[in-house]
């Protein structure tokens, strides 16, 4: 056995014996769930998993150092012993000390991570060759900022339970890149690369792959966002919603992330003829439609009963509706002040739309603080919204297609972009009459 098979064999299965023994200690303490901790650590294993073979490419291309792939399949030039320890070491460990150490600082666990890779990466030729100077630290410090601190922070959040929009952010994109990005580039040889290919695609088709994979995508984010806006949660069926979620995206469609999910990927593998990445898409439809409507159905009828009953009756779970269809008991609100003419303009416009469980209330009926913009309110979720974000939960009442709409705007940066527009071309916010 040469020193290469060695250097790959201690570096995958090292980390494994390392997790798996202090997963088993953990046992002992009674301050945690050890499920808490399996959950952190598969979130956070997740990101490493996503963002650390293109960190990786990074350096390489940087010259901050290179692998040499011998005996092992690669993934994006890592080797995959190598890539399966990493995750483990910087992933799951750090879920796990996250209990163990939980009165360390995570700035303190992230300087040993540091320095034990420091020490360490010296001795990994020649799998691995680091640059003449002491550039290679550079990576090391991008590997430790891109890949490990968001690691740990995700671990420790799942198991507090806080920052469930950034947990929520996090996760999905994770998922997203490992998907569409991770798998196709696990090869034995150089095998398929994404950017390549897609170079060669003409530009008018790229704009048209581009809008369609958007337009796909878009139930699948507001899923997300509503998820962790109005339930408290994330996608990861070990850290779902707290509540039964019936409200936007879910008014059309049961399943709006595994939808997009399957849509999303089935693209992917038609732009880039890529058999791989239709199995995957098979083999999550099948999931989908199979062992997770199941596991669906059981845990949802057990924690919310009828409720969970009559929205499963009259919501598809592939489906899109075109009209919405509201569950919840009261109709969302949406207060305008009557007073103002560019507000009652948007009162009358969407009045003509007829929009479903939709009411139009003067803003002098608020019985809150006093409103500065049009403010959209769920008595069912306490759910509040005001200016862009209000009327794109407004539109979202009318059908799929204002919905679609509603579902882009509502993203962060660009609801902040129109929002910003609007105030800046005279709809900066002014006291509504009281």
């Amino acid at each position: 056995m040469d020193k290469a098979t060695i250097i790959e064999a201690v570096a995958m299965y090292w980390p494994m014996a390392l997790c798996a023994s202090l997963y088993f200690l953990l046992g002992k303490t009674q301050r945690v769930k050890k499920q808490q901790v399996l959950t952190a650590g598969m979130m956070a294993s997740a990101w490493i998993a996503a963002v650390l073979p293109w960190t990786n490419e990074l350096c390489t291309k940087l010259g901050y150092w290179s692998f040499h792939v011998t005996h092992s399949i690669s993934v994006i030039g890592l080797p995959l012993s190598l890539y399966i320890g990493w995750i483990l070491l910087w992933g799951f460990l750090p879920a796990i000390l996250a209990v163990l150490l939980e009165k360390w600082h995570p700035v303190i666990i992230i300087t040993v991570f540091f320095l034990l890779d420091v020490i360490t990466m010296p001795y990994f030729s020649p799998v691995m060759t680091l640059s003449d100077s002491n550039e290679w630290l550079i990576g090391e410090l991008l590997l430790v900022i891109i890949c490990l601190t968001p690691a740990i922070y995700l671990s420790r959040w799942v198991i507090a339970d806080t920052h469930v929009g950034k947990r929520a952010t996090l996760i999905s994109s994770a998922f997203i890149l490992i998907i569409l990005t991770v798998l196709p580039m696990v090869s034995p040889s150089a095998g398929f690369h994404p950017i390549v290919v897609w170079m060669t695609i003409p530009t008018y088709q790229k704009y048209l792959w581009i809008m369609a994979i958007i337009i796909l995508s878009l139930p699948g984010i507001a899923g997300v966002t509503e998820f962790a806006r109005v339930g408290k949660g994330t996608p990861i069926p070990y850290d779902p919603p707290k509540r039964l979620i019936t409200t936007g995206v879910y008014m059309y469609v049961r399943n709006p992330m595994q939808l997009s999910m399957v849509l999303v990927v089935s693209i992917w593998a038609i732009i880039f003829t890529s058999w791989l990445m239709l199995s995957v898409a098979i083999i999550a439809l099948i999931y989908c439609i199979g062992l997770a409507k199941w596991s669906e159905s059981c845990d949802l009828k057990s924690r919310y009963g009828e409720a969970w009953i009559r929205y499963s009756q009259q919501v598809k779970s592939w489906k899109p509706s075109i009209l919405p269809t509201f569950v919840s008991e009261q109709n969302a609100q949406l207060y305008i002040d009557y007073q103002c003419g560019k507000c009652t303009e948007i009162k009358r416009w969407i009045e003509n739309k007829s929009p479903v469980a939709l009411e139009i209330i003067p803003a002098s009926e608020w019985k809150g603080n006093k409103l500065n913009r049009i403010t959209y309110h769920d008595p069912n979720t306490s759910e509040t919204s005001e200016g862009v974000l209000a009327f794109a939960k407004a539109i979202q009442h009318i059908h799929l297609g204002w919905a679609l709409l509603a579902w882009l705007i509502s993203l962060p940066f660009i609801s902040y972009i129109i929002q910003a527009a609007l105030d800046a071309s005279g709809a900066a916010p002014q006291k509504t009459q009281q």
